[in-house]
């Protein structure tokens, strides 16, 4: 008796946990069809999200970063106004580069401009401070440079950052913590499609999807790696500091 009892409260149970399971899997194919069918609407809005742009249409100054796409942007500016300067920040020196065995990076840089039909006389070259070895670096370089050039300007005087659209929302993060709000106002980002892969369409192609999941994976370490209440800005001693390691460098 008590067998046949206890076989029976476990059928009982059987027979209610089925139709909760197949429930739930029947759940989970309508989700994964409904992503599937719809990707075309739901996906370009990852993508979206990594573009901030922020422009301006009178820059006093413009600093193309991260390859040859954001020079030929620079090119049309520098042709449309002929006021506007041009910066380009060096990168570091590295053992291959004083070894000869490639070019110093400012051949590089001329040798790009002058194919690109850019007079490189009239381009003003910074030599990078510190030999960045991270994407993270790299804006950290960036910023210190910023300080260094905003030391020159006039006080109303604008800079224009030239950059592929999908990392301009990690720079203006990486801008944002590094400037203060004054000169934050003052530094315009301007978004260009990338060169090898159409944005609105990042998941057809490998290099799309490598830029697109690195580019969320470097925004996760910045969020967890900075501490947004102990922010540092630049200031008149940072000014100071950067325009002597500028003068150090050049010697």
């Amino acid at each position: 008796m008590p067998d046949s009892t206890h076989s029976s409260n476990q059928q009982t149970s059987l027979s209610r946990y089925k139709p909760i399971y197949w429930r739930k899997r029947l759940w989970l194919t309508f989700i994964l069809l409904t992503l599937s069918v719809a990707h075309p609407f739901w996906l370009p809005l990852i993508s979206a999200f990594l573009v901030y742009n922020k422009t301006t249409s009178s820059p006093d100054i413009i600093i193309p970063i991260s390859g040859r796409t954001s020079i030929q942007f620079a090119k049309s500016l520098l042709n449309t106004d002929p006021k506007v300067r041009c910066h380009i920040i060096l990168p570091e020196l590295n053992r291959i580069h004083r070894l000869g065995i490639i070019p110093l990076p400012i051949e590089q840089t001329r040798a790009e401009l002058n194919e690109l039909g850019i007079d490189s006389q009239t381009i003003t070259f910074h030599e990078s401070m510190d030999d960045p070895t991270s994407a993270e670096d790299q804006y950290k370089k960036l910023a210190d440079q910023l300080k260094i050039i905003f030391h020159e300007l006039k006080a109303a005087e604008k800079i224009t950052i030239i950059t592929p659209s999908y990392m301009t929302r990690r720079l203006h993060w990486h801008l944002k913590h590094k400037l203060a709000p004054e000169l934050l106002t003052r530094t315009y980002i301007s978004a260009v499609p990338p060169q090898d892969f159409t944005l609105g369409q990042w998941w057809k192609s490998r290099h799309g999807i490598r830029c697109v999941v690195g580019e969320y994976l470097l925004l996760a370490n910045f969020l967890l790696s900075h501490n947004h209440d102990s922010r540092h800005v630049c200031t008149e001693a940072d000014f100071k500091a950067a325009a002597i390691s500028e003068q150090h460098a050049g010697q």
